[in-house]
């Protein structure tokens, strides 16, 4: 489940230079999928995770609240 979640935020997440909080993150995740309504730390958790994975080129500005966005640069993942 946790897996499935995390490939959730990643589609939710914009590309540079557009950014969303991670409570914004929360919203559209809660609209997307109701099955994975988390709390706002699981998901500031989540997206910490995903930024740890290179290949996947999620990053956050460092700002108070961080805004996370996904780099231009990022491999093509395609949904189907």
């Amino acid at each position: 489940m946790q897996f499935d979640r995390l490939i959730q935020l990643y589609f939710l997440l914009p590309r540079y230079p557009q950014t969303v909080t991670a409570r914004q993150v929360q919203e559209r995740l809660r609209e997307a999928a109701p099955d994975f309504d988390v709390c706002l730390r699981t998901v500031q958790r989540d997206l910490e995770l995903l930024a740890g994975c290179r290949m996947l080129s999620v990053a956050t500005d460092d700002g108070r609240p961080a805004r996370w966005f996904r780099n231009a640069s990022a491999y093509a993942l395609v949904a189907t």
